[in-house]
This record gives C-alpha cells, sequence and structure tokens, in this order.
C-alpha cells in the first residue's frame, strides 16, 4: 500500500493539478491522501538529511586524548552519532 500510495503522492507532485481534483479520480478520501502526503514528505526530508554531509569532524585534540576527554557518545539510528567532551 505504501508503495502505491507513494506513486500516487509523486504522480500529485508532477500533476499541476489541485490536489482535490487529483484525488476525485482516486477510490480513497483526502485525508488518507493528506495522511501519505505528510509521511512521504517526512521520509524525503529524513533522506536528504542522511544523504546530505552538512556536518564536519573537527579534531580539536588527538584521538588518544579525545578517547580519555569522552563523557557521553549517542549514536541514533539514522546513524547520527553525537559525542559531548568534558
Amino acid at each position: 500500500m505504501q508503495e502505491q500510495m507513494y506513486q500516487d503522492v509523486k504522480a500529485w507532485l508532477t500533476s499541476g493539478m489541485k490536489k482535490k481534483d487529483f484525488v476525485k479520480t482516486k477510490q480513497y478520501d483526502i485525508n488518507k491522501f493528506d495522511y501519505w502526503h505528510r509521511k512521504y514528505k517526512v521520509e524525503r526530508q529524513s533522506q536528504e538529511l542522511r544523504d546530505s554531509n552538512n556536518f564536519k569532524e573537527v579534531m580539536l585534540f588527538s584521538a588518544e586524548e579525545a578517547k580519555e576527554r569522552k563523557v557521553l557518545e549517542i549514536e541514533l539510528p539514522s546513524g547520527i552519532k553525537i559525542t559531548v567532551f568534558e
């Protein structure tokens, strides 16, 4: 179902049609379409963030010193790693 709804969302985005007119041609209501449109946007934005390299590692001290000064390290399911040093 997700794949079909995402295909419909993409088709609507490229169609130039008003959303309500597009949905009239489908067998579901606008609320369901809105749900999948929001879900599609969130997933696409998350993917764009994962694909971008906006953050760069900055070494303020050597790797050995870093091991000694590390206070907390969190790795998120998305692959983002947050490290706190003293």
